[in-house]
């Protein structure tokens, strides 16, 4: 009989565990949804702003300057030197011939602003005929900031591109990836990241896997993601399993 009642006392604990769990995996899953809605809103924001802008710059003076007094948007001639810039050439008439505003998702370093910032551009045509390139550079670190922190704090937070390239994220996952604050290319690319944990992660969520449990220096995560289509990146959680 005592042996009947230690069964039922292990199974009644583990039962609550697993309900305590599952209730922890449904918080992230809507708390990462609600955030995912936060961004492509903000992007689809951007998106709106250059697609304005794009269509009333037309009567700019010849010195090509920055097209508004808080320097919140630019203005590249096809007469400037940077013609060979993504920021430029991928709104151009050969790149897009669609001639619909443009994200670029993968962070470079801006000089002016000395961060790292990804950018929305957009053509700009007179009487048909292409005049140059219109865009906007937002800081990843503002991105993230837009984002409402996860239901536990011991859940962590970051972005990568649909190529493997990090994005943004928590300090902690910084320390985690091996990530440095120059965020060089070689730092940036976390696919075949000589941390082999970190590469199965990476490598899951490339293939499309959206919710799975990793291993991480022998402790066990859930992670949880969802795609940001606008800008071709997935947000993802690392959630301890043991929480």
């Amino acid at each position: 009989m005592q042996k009947i009642l230690i069964y039922l006392t292990l199974m009644s604990f583990l039962l609550i565990s697993c309900v305590e769990k599952q209730e922890l995996i449904k918080k992230n899953q809507i708390s990462i949804t609600r955030n995912a809605s936060v961004l492509n809103r903000e992007l689809q924001n951007y998106l709106n702003i250059i697609s304005e802008v794009s269509s009333f710059t037309t009567a700019i003076d010849n010195n090509h300057e920055l097209i508004d007094d808080n320097n919140d948007y630019y203005y590249v001639s096809k007469d400037h030197d940077l013609t060979d810039k993504n920021f430029y050439y991928l709104a151009n008439e050969d790149f897009n011939p669609s001639r619909n505003p443009v994200f670029i998702n993968e962070p470079y370093l801006n000089s002016s602003l000395d961060d790292y910032v990804v950018s929305v551009i957009a053509p700009v045509y007179y009487y048909d005929e292409f005049q140059g390139v219109v865009g906007i550079d937002i800081t990843v670190h503002s991105l993230f900031e837009k984002l409402i922190l996860n239901p536990d704090d011991n859940s962590h937070t970051f972005i990568i591109s649909n190529s493997g390239l990090w994005v943004t994220g928590e300090d902690f996952l910084l320390n985690l990836f091996s990530i440095t604050e120059e965020l060089d290319k070689s730092s940036q690319d976390l696919n075949n990241h000589n941390n082999s944990d970190i590469n199965n992660i990476i490598t899951k969520l490339l293939e499309g896997n959206r919710n799975f449990i990793a291993n991480i220096s022998n402790r066990m995560y859930y992670v949880i993601s969802v795609e940001l289509q606008l800008a071709d990146w997935l947000l993802v959680y690392i959630v301890p399993s043991w929480i």
